[in-house]
C-alpha cells in the first residue's frame, strides 16, 4: 500500500521581486486605482489631520475634555473623514475585485464595471474583516504570539471569498490552511508592506503635500499581496468546450 502523496510546494517569488509586476500594474491600471483607492483614502487623512487637536495623549480616553463644541476646522476634518471612510468601505469590494481580475486578464475595466461585479462583496468583505480584527484582537490579548498566528494565517482570505465565491468563516477556514506551507513567503509580502506602511508615516511630516505623499506610498505596494495569492493558488485553467453531438442514432 502506498502512501498518499502531498502536492508538491510551488515556488514562490522573493517578496522584494513582486515589487516590479506591482509596479507594472499599477502604470497600466493607475486610472480605477486612483479612482477607488487613492482618492477616498486622501479624504480620509485630510480629514484625519483637521481633526488632529482633539487627540490628547495625556488624556485617559485619547481625547481632550470636553470633546464638544468641535472649531470649524475640526468640524471640517470630521465631516471630510466621515466621507472618506463610507466612501472607502464602498469601494472595498470593487477595489479588492480589481486587484484579481487585472492580475488574472490584464484588462481594464471602467468604473461601472467595477462597480457591478464587485459591490457585490462589499458586505461581506466587511464582515471578513470585521472578524479577523476581532481575531487579532483576541491575540493581543493573549499576548503577541497568537496574534502573529492569526494574521499569517488570515492574511489572504479577502481573496479566497472573492476568487472561490467562499463564505467568510470558509474563506478564513482555506486561507489558514492553504497558507500554513508558505508562510516565509507570506510574511515577507507583510515586511514590505510595513516597510511602505513606515515609510508613509515618515512622509506624513512633510508641510502641506506631505498627505498627498504618504497615501502614494502607502498604496504603491497595492498588488503584492494578490500577486502572492495568485502563486499560492494559481488561477485554474478554462475547461475545454466540448461538442455535443445533436444527430440521433439511429435504431438497429
Amino acid at each position: 500500500m502506498t502512501a498518499t502523496s502531498q502536492p508538491k510546494k510551488r515556488y514562490m517569488t522573493p517578496s522584494l521581486q513582486l515589487l516590479g509586476p506591482n509596479f507594472n500594474l499599477i502604470k497600466q491600471h493607475y486610472l480605477p486605482i486612483i479612482y477607488l483607492v487613492l482618492i477616498p483614502g486622501l479624504v480620509t487623512s485630510l480629514g484625519m489631520a483637521l481633526l488632529s487637536t482633539i487627540f490628547d495623549p495625556k488624556s485617559v480616553v485619547g481625547f481632550r475634555t470636553p470633546l464638544f463644541p468641535l472649531t470649524d476646522r475640526e468640524t471640517i476634518g470630521a465631516i471630510l473623514a466621515t466621507i472618506g471612510t463610507l466612501w472607502a468601505l464602498v469601494n472595498l469590494g470593487p477595489a479588492t475585485y480589481l486587484q484579481l481580475q487585472v492580475i488574472d486578464t490584464n484588462k481594464q475595466l471602467t468604473l461601472r464595471q467595477y462597480y457591478k461585479n464587485g459591490l457585490r462583496y462589499t458586505l461581506p468583505l466587511i464582515g471578513l474583516n470585521f472578524v479577523f480584527g476581532l481575531a487579532l484582537l483576541f491575540g493581543l490579548l493573549l499576548f503577541i504570539i497568537p496574534a502573529v498566528f492569526v494574521l499569517r494565517r488570515y492574511f489572504l482570505a479577502q481573496y479566497y471569498l472573492i476568487d472561490k465565491k467562499l463564505s467568510i468563516m470558509q474563506a478564513l477556514k482555506q486561507s489558514a490552511k492553504d497558507s500554513k506551507p508558505y508562510s516565509g513567503a507570506i510574511w515577507g509580502v507583510i515586511g514590505v508592506l510595513i516597510l511602505f506602511q513606515l515609510a508613509a508615516v515618515l512622509l506624513q511630516s512633510i508641510p502641506l503635500l506631505g498627505i498627498i505623499w504618504a497615501e502614494l506610498v502607502a498604496y504603491a505596494a497595492i498588488f503584492i499581496i494578490a500577486l502572492r495569492y495568485r502563486e499560492i493558488h494559481p488561477k485554474a485553467a478554462a475547461p475545454k468546450s466540448t461538442t455535443k453531438n445533436t444527430k440521433k442514432a439511429k435504431s438497429a
